[in-house]
């Protein structure tokens, strides 16, 4: 079959999918034959006691919460498990005790983002761990971002490891980077290996992509999600798609009044050795989420606005290039008094070979039968064959000619103002922000926490150690996961809140957390565009979607009180938000 006859082919099995519901084939009948098991409270709390006992020194102090017991309790029974742990649920001692309860598995690795390691995160939770608990003392651990650099390609093989534990494991499985291709090579040729999942998102905005892949490194054929990329494909239609398909075979995991979303999360928690945490929220303080109106008033940020509304540039000279959600992202920058241009622009005729260059590589890795995760691996490659393909041959000639960089060019300082004013009037506040260029003038005036959450203008301390009664502003793709920052920060002001809700409950979670001692946390987010309205829409509907799913019901965005004035779009805008959100979702 050739290519297009191909995808003419799955487009019209999609077209019947919809027509006539999910179909029960092969992978369908596999899931469904699963076997299924529901922990009652009474035996959590007595595998809580019991596990306790039998992991805990003579004169350990801390004892194991119910979702740690039942999650130590599956993976001394089943091995690999797909710990959907919610935040601050005890993901960090769960990952330090699996070894001790797998003994006969030599040289444990655990695999954790690097501003955990940086930070001495780690470390100081396992000497802690230590103190209480019988660990393993040749427990390994490196980072993703080690993992996937040249060097490490063959990290893995080099330690042999026949356990590997995954916290934050959405870094590893979501995507084909090449630290996920490096996992499952090393999978595939060490197939006894067990893999531990851990992650407080473990689902986070579509069903069933989200943890597919990781629910088969675990799980292999014993998972509950469908492996096939075809029925991915039709279960998607069914669960996620704003116009559903039918869901056809799927309401066979339904009772009568559920929703097909909520039969299918019941199938895939009720899966033995899936351990979705559902024991008692441990966190006393409440969560109180305010959205604000802001009008921009400023006739720079105005013009620039409808330059963009019109397809044009900001700056009104060149047509806007909307591939990849461009107008969306500019937007949110001009909504903060700011927009990012390449500086210098390179030709061309250096940009068409650049993509063009990494258009071949993509595909290049993709294509199984290359044994390649990065680009500086299919150069390599491509320096020692004989034929030199077009792409590689034009980049090659031409790539060190020019540098891909940007600026921000800055139309008012609005935003900014008001960013610091609430800063003063917030001492222990946490100003988050997607857009590197508004943290850094912030630095001018206050900490800024970016890359391995360390302070990118002062003295390059880690946010964990920030001083408690003074405010800051952080990452939020750096600093909104796997950090505790509850002793030191119970508000957070988000300026461009981003549409991924995985990202918020990551975020909120690291003052919305067990220890926090204040009776109340604030997160407050700015509306100063249709896309801003439109992301906090979209997040929390995909929080609910997924809570569906995952039975999170505690979710952080599900959860607060929340106070809204939202009424009305800001008028800076033409788009309409449930227009923008229809737009967003597909």
């Amino acid at each position: 079959m050739n290519p297009d006859s191909a995808v003419k082919a799955g487009t019209n099995r999609e077209l019947i999918a919809l027509k006539a519901g999910v179909p029960a084939d092969a992978e369908f009948l596999r899931i469904e034959a699963l076997p299924r098991r529901a922990w009652t409270k009474r035996q959590a709390r007595r595998a809580a006691r019991e596990m306790t006992a039998r992991l805990r020194k003579p004169h350990g102090q801390q004892e194991l919460w119910t979702d740690q017991a039942v999650a130590l309790s599956e993976i001394e029974w089943y091995g690999g498990i797909v710990g959907g742990i919610k935040v601050s649920g005890g993901k960090t001692l769960i990952s330090l005790l699996a070894p001790t309860l797998l003994s006969h598995l030599r040289n444990p690795l655990l695999l954790t983002p690097s501003k955990s390691i940086k930070s001495g995160k780690v470390l100081a939770a396992y000497k802690e761990a230590a103190e209480h608990w019988n660990i393993r003392s040749d427990i390994q651990w490196c980072s993703y971002e080690l993992l996937q650099r040249k060097e490490y390609a063959n990290y893995l093989e080099k330690t042999q490891t026949q356990l590997i534990i995954l916290d934050e494991a959405h870094h590893a499985g979501r995507h084909n980077s090449s630290r996920t291709k490096r996992i499952e090579r090393y999978l595939r040729k060490h197939p006894d290996c067990v893999i531990i999942v851990l992650s407080g998102s473990l689902i986070a905005s579509r069903v069933v992509d989200d943890s597919a892949r990781l629910c088969y490194w675990a799980l292999r054929d014993d998972g509950p999600l469908p492996r096939s990329r075809q029925t991915q494909r039709f279960w998607r239609l069914a669960l996620e798609t704003p116009v559903k398909a039918k869901p056809g075979a799927l309401r066979r995991f339904c009772n009568d009044g559920e929703l097909t979303l909520e039969g299918v999360g019941r199938r895939y928690r009720e899966t033995p050795a899936v351990c979705i945490s559902n024991g008692k929220d441990l966190i006393s303080s409440a969560l109180v989420c305010e959205t604000e109106l802001v009008t921009l008033k400023n006739e720079r940020v105005l013009e620039a606005f409808a330059n963009i509304r019109a397809g044009r540039e900001p700056g009104g000279d060149a047509s806007l290039d909307t591939d990849g959600g461009r107008t969306w992202l500019t937007a949110q920058t001009l909504a903060l008094g700011f927009y990012y241009v390449l500086d210098p622009t390179p030709p061309s005729d250096w940009l068409d070979a650049m993509r063009n260059w990494a258009s071949y590589c993509r595909e290049y890795i993709a294509d199984e039968r290359n044994d390649c995760d990065t680009e500086a691996q299919v150069i390599a490659e491509l320096e020692d064959s004989d034929e030199v393909p077009w792409p590689w041959g034009e980049w090659r000639d031409q790539r060190y000619d020019h540098k891909l960089t940007r600026k921000a060019v800055w139309l008012g300082t609005e935003r900014l103002d008001a960013a610091r004013e609430w800063m003063r009037a917030h001492k222990h506040g946490i100003v988050w922000t997607q857009f590197r260029a508004f943290g850094r003038e912030l630095a001018r005036h206050a900490p800024y926490y970016g890359a391995h959450a360390r302070d990118v203008g002062g003295d390059r301390g880690y946010i964990t150690d920030h001083k408690r009664g003074t405010p800051c502003a952080a990452s939020i793709k750096v600093c909104s996961e796997d950090l505790n920052l509850q002793h030191t920060f119970h508000q957070n002001l988000f300026v461009a809140p981003p549409a991924t809700g995985a990202w918020l409950e990551q975020a909120i979670a690291r003052t919305h957390r067990f220890g926090q001692k204040e009776t109340e946390v604030t997160a407050h987010f700015w509306l100063a565009c249709a896309e801003n309205a439109a992301n906090i829409q979209i997040a929390r509907l995909r929080e609910k979607q997924a809570a569906r799913m995952d039975g999170h019901m505690r979710r952080k965005l599900l959860i607060a009180d929340w106070i809204e004035h939202n009424s009305k779009i800001p008028s800076n805008d033409a788009w309409k938000t449930k227009r923008i959100a229809k737009a967003l979702i597909k």
